[in-house]
């Protein structure tokens, strides 16, 4: 059981980086902001904080995904 928690948590703090900057990537290009803002953005979203969660597996989610569910918290109320 240890190896694969051990396995997880590699490939969890593997991913988290690596999602969060395809996640930069989609705010610089569909809002036009810079890739440090585009970083700062995504960090402070509540969107960021679930997939941080290791235990929550959310970081399974794709991208493409992860992207959406930011935009939809982002959403103003019509």
């Amino acid at each position: 059981m240890n190896s694969e928690r051990g396995m997880t948590s590699k490939a969890f703090r593997t991913l988290l980086p690596a999602k969060s900057a395809r996640i930069a990537y989609f705010l610089m290009k569909d809002q036009e902001l810079s890739p440090l803002d585009a970083l700062r953005a995504f960090y402070a979203s509540q969107t960021y904080h679930a997939l941080e969660n290791e235990a929550s597996k959310y970081w399974w989610e794709s991208p493409a995904q992860l992207y959406h569910d930011y935009l939809r918290e982002h959403q103003t109320p019509a």
